[in-house]
């Protein structure tokens, strides 16, 4: 493929996929894992302790937590995986710039959740891919009408 931009929009594809495993393995630790500090064992005692009140459901702290993170990963994967698929179909028909702006939108939602709740290492993740999608978005050639 010799379509300008592309390589940047393939590091912004594979950094969203290295995010979602990376957050992954939080899931995976909290799953399968016990914990040895008092303070986590305390506060996973308590999260399961907690039930919910969603409509005629009662999960506990601990499972919508999980469940959430556990979404977040799978999110993350889909997102670069589908964006690999994607990028040959959607530069061959034009489109790239489109869905590149649609990744910069979506990585910078992700930057600016992660900077309102002041959490490192997402955000780092976040806008390494949201600058990748960027010089991607700049490096293609705008299209010209005639």
């Amino acid at each position: 493929m010799n379509i300008s931009g592309h390589r940047w929009f393939k590091a912004g594809a594979i950094t969203l996929i290295l995010f979602g495993s990376v957050h992954l393995l939080a899931v995976y630790k909290s799953l399968c894992t016990t914990p040895t500090d008092l303070q986590e064992i305390r506060l996973n005692e308590a999260l399961r302790a907690f039930k919910m009140e969603l409509g005629p459901f009662h999960p506990t702290a601990w499972h919508t937590l999980n469940i959430l993170n556990a979404s977040y990963s799978a999110l993350l994967l889909y997102v670069g995986i589908m964006n690999l698929i994607a990028l040959g179909p959607v530069a061959a028909a034009g489109s790239l710039r489109t869905l590149t702006l649609v990744n910069i939108l979506f990585t910078t939602i992700l930057f600016t959740i992660c900077l309102a709740l002041q959490f490192p290492p997402p955000m780092v993740f976040a806008l390494a891919c949201m600058v990748f999608f960027a010089v991607s978005y700049v490096k293609q050639k705008t299209p010209t009408h005639k």
